[in-house]
């Protein structure tokens, strides 16, 4: 699906297109797609994110928090730090429940970390002249 040419890249007009052509894709929606294809989804919000659109990028920490399968596996691997990055700008953009859901994986995120980390060395502190 190829954009109006007409429209320049950094217009707001081009960039809403870009996030509706991923959502199209993602949805198989309105006659637009027979089957969903979440990869060209992944690609159109990747590129309205790009330009600072919060709904791609609230859109992008979704696939990065469940992946995106392809042939074979993944075309996009699960990364809840990338997540985490993506819910947090579609925040500050003014998507006001990406960021509960930044919080909230950021947390999991942050406690799973340091459930894994091994325990820091023991050693008896110095307490020197009493």
């Amino acid at each position: 699906m190829d954009l109006p040419a007409k429209q320049g890249r950094n217009s707001e007009a081009y960039i809403k297109n870009l996030a509706r052509v991923g959502a199209k894709y993602a949805t198989a929606r309105e006659g637009f797609e027979k089957q969903q294809d979440l990869l060209k989804a992944f690609q159109f919000y990747n590129q309205a994110a790009q330009y600072g659109h919060p709904g791609s990028n609230y859109e992008l920490g979704i696939m990065y928090e469940s992946g995106v399968p392809g042939s074979g596996g993944f075309a996009v691997e699960k990364d809840l730090a990338k997540a985490i990055k993506f819910y947090k700008v579609a925040a500050d953009g003014g998507m006001v429940f990406a960021g509960s859901r930044e919080a909230r994986f950021g947390l999991f995120f942050f406690l799973s970390l340091s459930l894994n980390d091994p325990p820091p060395p023991t050693h008896t502190p110095h307490l020197g002249h009493i």
